[in-house]
């Protein structure tokens, strides 16, 4: 199953595994769901109930921000912008902790090229070699207006580089943080109602995974599907090793991703071939039926 608030942009993830085979790993006996459950068996918080318990505190600030953006558009200033930026902050703070973070902002040191720089993130994990940071940008509804470097994609506190040089909006922040010396795997660009989810492997080439919290909180009544794969691909135990070593869950979704397309294109090529060979209608059927059956067999 799709949502239209989670954009898998430039197939981050194949979208027959997002779709058909995610949910499906997800529910795993020893898969974080199961893990979930558990827990909230014993009345601790996890990132699924963190979401759920932040759509009453995003709508009731939500009016406020949508007239900022819209005076942003119009070419105006956004007034009192000090509040404006005071509230943004402690939103992303507790979507960052809805997310299961400890959400602790700070200035950050960055070494690129023997030099240092210091850059203002809203969180940064673990403390002494990230391999997650997240940064902040404006206030968006949706992901295309949180990479609009005219507004809502501008960073919250610009990183000042060599002079006269200067890093305004988060996807370029994205960009040179993953070219530093000791880069993190994945950087968050929050911005209000959106989290974008940038991994550096596959940022350079166009495609990311972003959700539109501000579409999956507005629904009438949440599905419950829909706000646990969010937490499960956004949340700090989807993103940060587990503590006794080994890939984070979400790399390990992503191989079966890969797995997945592998099998795809090798079933297509195969169906191809059948049909150079010009093979009858009847008899290419009856051979591909027996190709998948055996690539469904080796899972």
């Amino acid at each position: 199953m799709t949502y239209d608030s989670i954009v898998n942009r430039g197939d981050y993830f194949s979208a027959h595994y997002l779709a058909e085979v995610l949910p499906k790993d997800l529910k795993k006996k020893d898969g974080l769901l199961a893990r979930w459950a558990e827990a909230e068996k014993d009345g601790q918080p996890t990132p699924r109930t963190g979401l759920r318990g932040l759509k009453r505190s995003y709508f009731k600030d939500r009016p406020a921000f949508a007239d900022a953006l819209e005076t942003v558009r119009e070419g105006k200033d956004i007034p009192k912008i000090e509040e404006w930026k005071k509230s943004l902050h402690e939103l992303h703070g507790d979507i960052l902790r809805a997310l299961g973070f400890t959400a602790e902002p700070r200035v950050l040191t960055v070494e690129r090229s023997d030099k240092q720089y210091e850059v203002a993130v809203a969180h940064a994990e673990p403390a002494d070699r990230p391999s997650v940071i997240a940064i902040e940008c404006g206030w968006a509804p949706d992901v295309d207006a949180a990479l609009d470097i005219t507004d809502a994609g501008r960073l919250l506190t610009p990183v000042e580089l060599d002079h006269p040089h200067m890093l305004r909006t988060g996807d370029k922040l994205a960009s040179w943080l993953f070219a530093a010396d000791e880069p993190p795997r994945y950087v968050l660009i929050l911005a209000g109602g959106v989290v974008i989810l940038a991994d550096r492997m596959t940022w350079g080439e166009g495609r990311y995974l972003a959700v539109s919290l501000d579409i999956a909180l507005g629904r009438s009544t949440a599905a419950s599907s829909e706000i646990e794969t969010i937490a499960a691909l956004f949340s700090a135990d989807s993103l940060l090793p587990p503590e006794e070593g080994g890939a984070e869950p979400l790399a390990e979704l992503l191989s079966g991703s890969r797995a997945v397309g592998e099998r795809g294109a090798a079933t297509l090529k195969q169906w191809h071939i059948l049909r150079k060979a010009r093979c009858s209608p009847s008899r290419l059927t009856t051979v591909v039926q027996a190709i998948l059956t055996l690539e469904y067999r080796s899972r």
